[in-house]
């Protein structure tokens, strides 16, 4: 979410977001009932299709995890913006072929208080909310 910090990793059972930002996602689930599905499988974020259940039971997961996939597109999109943000927020790099992982982590390195803020601000952004409250119902 934040993209300021590495996340996840290359196997199918990773996280696409940063510690500081599941860890903060957790919260939002706790606190208000809303998290969104940062798991790079499926499972993980408990959409499944179960075999033995009823073809409604069966049509109605299958839709679920349609949604799942648009929401997770989504979110993808998303950090993938918000790198280009922070890319772009220096210039010297415009003409760099790339920009190695080491010297992106000593740019945009947080300190534990800056990363959780950064994370919160990136969470109401991406709900486009000022206030969590107002994900209540």
């Amino acid at each position: 979410m934040c993209a300021s910090s590495v996340a996840g990793g290359t196997g199918r059972y990773s996280w696409n977001v940063c510690e500081v930002c599941l860890k903060f996602n957790r919260k939002l689930g706790a606190d208000y009932g809303v998290s969104l599905p940062l798991g790079r499988h499926s499972i993980m974020n408990g959409y499944g299709i179960p075999i033995s259940a009823t073809k409604r039971i069966q049509e109605e997961a299958a839709k679920d995890l349609l949604h799942f996939l648009d929401v997770a597109g989504s979110i993808s999109d998303w950090g993938a913006l918000q790198a280009r943000v922070l890319f772009e927020s220096v210039p010297s790099w415009r003409n760099e072929p790339f920009i190695r992982l080491a010297r992106w982590e000593a740019k945009f390195h947080l300190s534990k208080v800056k990363a959780t803020s950064r994370s919160v601000q990136m969470f109401k952004d991406y709900l486009r909310v000022d206030d969590f409250q107002e994900l209540l119902p």
